[in-house]
């Protein structure tokens, strides 16, 4: 994972703001063709059932009567921004929504600065003293990544998957 930049000035407030007022599609209702697919099946197996049923809230489109268009990127984008309530996690995963493609660059945004108890963690690194703006890429999805927010405020960040082939997979 490297740092891209802050981009601060190109964050609108309005998709914090909504991911804040509105509760979004909670990861256990989201489907096989939506935003994380089966990568909550698999960590269900390895964590079981009893722990909690509310991973975090997901927004896409269907929220927001805009495009998310980064200036950094250069091929086509989805996105989806990801709010989680102190208590809320998500397992370490990779995202299978993006195969074996080797076409892509993902992006992890924050979109609230760093507190205490706000973690993203990607392979071994622990990401903190970010800035909300701040551009991490990540090229291989397949690489393990979780998240948690063991805070006191809600945690959320954009997520982003640029790719450079529409072949109808994303």
């Amino acid at each position: 994972m490297h740092y891209v930049g802050n981009y601060s000035n190109w964050i609108n407030p309005e998709w914090k703001e909504t991911a804040l007022r509105l509760t979004g599609k909670q990861l256990h209702e989201i489907s096989k063709q939506d935003i994380v697919s089966n990568a909550m099946a698999d960590s269900k197996k390895i964590m079981g059932n009893g722990h909690t049923e509310r991973w975090l809230n997901a927004y896409s489109s269907e929220f927001f009567d805009m495009d998310i268009n980064p200036p950094w990127t250069t091929g086509n984008v989805f996105w989806w921004i990801v709010k989680m309530m102190p208590g809320e996690f998500l397992p370490m995963h990779s995202d299978p929504h993006v195969g074996e493609r080797t076409d892509i660059n993902r992006y992890w945004v924050p979109l609230t600065d760093y507190e205490d108890g706000h973690v993203f963690l990607y392979k071994d690194t622990l990401m903190k003293d970010y800035k909300s703006g701040d551009v991490f890429a990540y090229k291989d999805a397949n690489d393990l990544h979780g998240a948690c927010n063991i805070g006191f405020t809600p945690r959320i960040a954009l997520q982003l998957t640029e790719y450079f082939v529409d072949d109808g997979r994303l």
